[in-house]
């Protein structure tokens, strides 16, 4: 592992490029869907369904990469990632077809599941120091959100000269530019860990943490509560447009709004303010949702609107790194292992948050959304709390 200050903030940077890259690929499709579907001479609804897919797969393939990365090496499964990453990339911009277009994501999946668990892994395997290992791991959250901040503009302006053909062929360049990085500034994975992996070691590698009920109960948490997210800002763009009027234009302006706010959450929570995760987490998640159910219910205006959920965002930035922070500290399972389950489960929540948001819209209008959002993260900050670490008898008696 590299010791050197300039290597690490050279680490550091390299796995914020990273991150930025495969998350924009994550998000890039969503503003061109009309111009993908005519171009591939099929209907916006089906396009819409690709994000969907990768996210699906994503939940399912980081169940397995995970063991693989403790096995054969966080570097590795990082650089791999971002390869599938780049390569899904470039494939979507060629693409003849829509039947080429979802056999693709199959590859971007890959990308999705392995790039932000491995990158938090390898965090963690590298800064020792808790108040370190905290800030950094909240400045490679940050290529989350400042790929909705600033790649998603970039893009939008390259195809409005172009085409979303060549927005995407450029994510392509960014790609081989975080790999030109990743190659030179990476630790080297241990040797030792070469060998043969069996199938049933990926069953094994989860039996400790399955065993441990905190982490076990963070995860689950985690999931839960991003259920109750994703009831709201699935259809956020939707309540703005036919609700409020919004533009398209002026929706991706929410979007750049919402995206800072996380960043500010995230950047926040790697303050003294995370040295209490646990706290945090259920403050946090709580007031974010309550904000939410406020954004949603009472007849506001548009502009307040926007404002209470960019200040949701904020909270809902503030969750992020306390969790990866108790999950590194506390779980008896591999660092990549519980990362990628962890990965898995925000996935699948942001999934489930979206088929649970479309049956309430349907059956309640925008309003019932307001109400059932919050009953999600309640639910988690419940957990957080039943399953928080107590003294032992022995303990509480001596004390």
């Amino acid at each position: 592992m590299p010791s050197s200050p300039a290597v690490s903030r050279w680490l550091v940077a390299a796995l914020m490029v990273a991150t930025f890259v495969n998350f924009l690929g994550a998000l890039a499709l969503g503003p061109f869907l009309p111009q993908v579907a005519a171009d591939l001479d099929t209907t916006v609804a089906l396009v819409g369904q690709v994000p969907a897919l990768v996210t699906l797969l994503a939940a399912l393939l980081g169940l397995v990469i995970g063991p693989l990365a403790d096995h054969y090496g966080y570097s590795r499964t990082l650089m791999l990632g971002v390869l599938a990453a780049t390569a899904s990339t470039l494939a979507i911009g060629l693409a003849p077809s829509y039947a080429f277009l979802l056999a693709v994501t199959v590859i971007g999946a890959i990308g999705r599941a392995a790039v932000q668990p491995t990158a938090q892994a390898t965090i963690a395997a590298h800064f020792t120091d808790e108040a370190a290992r905290r800030h950094t791991m909240s400045r490679v959250q940050m290529g989350n959100s400042g790929a909705a901040i600033i790649g998603i503009p970039l893009l939008t302006w390259i195809a409005a000269v172009g085409s979303w053909r060549w927005a995407y062929l450029t994510l392509v360049v960014l790609g081989v530019f975080a790999l030109a990085v990743l190659w030179r500034t990476l630790p080297r994975d241990d040797s030792s860990r070469d060998g043969r992996f069996r199938v049933g070691s990926v069953l094994a590698s989860y039996l400790p943490l399955l065993r441990h009920t905190p982490t076990l109960s963070v995860i689950a948490a985690t999931l839960i509560g991003s259920i109750g997210a994703w009831v709201v800002w699935s259809y956020l763009a939707a309540f703005l447009t036919e609700v409020h009027g919004f533009t398209v234009g002026e929706v991706g302006w929410v979007y750049l709004f919402g995206g800072s706010g996380v960043m500010v959450g995230t950047m926040l929570s790697a303050t003294r303010i995370g040295a209490a995760p646990r706290r945090l987490m259920m403050t946090c998640r709580t007031a974010s949702a309550l904000l939410l159910a406020c954004a949603m219910i009472p007849p506001l205006s548009g502009v307040a609107v926007v404002a209470v959920v960019s200040l949701a965002m904020v909270l809902h930035g503030m969750y992020g790194v306390p969790s990866l922070m108790v999950l590194n500290a506390e779980s008896p399972a591999g660092r990549a292992t519980t990362m990628t389950l962890n990965s898995s489960a925000i996935y699948l929540g942001t999934a489930l948050g979206g088929v649970v948001g479309g049956l309430t819209l349907t059956l309640g209008g925008y309003v019932a959304l307001g109400f059932v959002a919050p009953i999600f993260p309640l639910i988690g900050s419940a957990i957080i709390w039943l399953s928080r670490p107590r003294p032992t008898a022995e303990l509480a008696a001596a004390g």
